[in-house]
């Protein structure tokens, strides 16, 4: 009954939405990296002023000679405007992207959550059901139920227990691919194979 009351308990606090946090510590990360890669394109193609730098040359006759190529100038300028251009599609682009992964992982972590959320209501019930087939097991001890009366709770009872222990192993294994993924999991998800282990018998 404590057991049951602990879960109920660990349940209600589920309700109270907090998982944005990690998603929003995520897309703060990867929003960085974008602003990390457009800076670095940016800083790479500083350099090209350089190209307007005039020629220098010296002979006996002239003496120095400083020249400008007007080209130059032209084709910078039409070369800064392109990369602007080319720079600002990219940085939609990645946002759009940025976007996309947001509102998948957002989907799958929500997709998660409810699972939990079954879960652990599933795990109260079986925790009920263990009580039933522990009073089974003594009305059996004291001959109050036949042994095929037992039996038949006794198998009903590890069916049950080995259906939750499945669904468990599948949120793992769909939290370490979103982890994975998305490198960060839903704080909420607690581990469930503790509670499992200790509704065997």
């Amino acid at each position: 009954m404590a057991k049951r009351l602990c879960l109920l308990g660990f349940l209600i606090t589920l309700y109270i939405p907090t998982y944005s946090q990690s998603l929003e510590e995520y897309s703060i990360k990867e929003s960085n990296k974008i602003d990390s890669t457009l800076l670095s394109l940016k800083t790479s193609k500083n350099l090209q002023y350089l190209s307007l730098a005039p020629s220098i040359s010296y002979s006996k006759v002239t003496g120095v000679n400083v020249g400008v190529n007007l080209g130059s100038f032209v084709s910078f300028a039409q070369t800064k405007k392109r990369n602007k251009i080319e720079a600002s599609k990219l940085e939609n682009q990645l946002k759009e992207r940025l976007e996309s992964r947001i509102n998948i992982a957002e989907e799958k972590e929500i997709a998660i959550l409810d699972e939990y959320e079954i879960l652990v209501l599933e795990l109260d019930i079986l925790d009920s059901k263990k009580e039933l087939f522990l009073l089974d097991s003594l009305k059996y001890d004291n001959q109050e139920i036949t042994f095929s009366e037992f039996t038949e709770s006794k198998i009903a009872y590890k069916i049950d227990w080995k259906t939750a222990y499945t669904k468990i192993k599948k949120l793992s294994l769909q939290l370490e691919r979103f982890e994975n993924k998305f490198g960060y999991r839903p704080e909420e998800v607690k581990n469930l194979f503790e509670t499992i282990e200790n509704l065997s018998f």
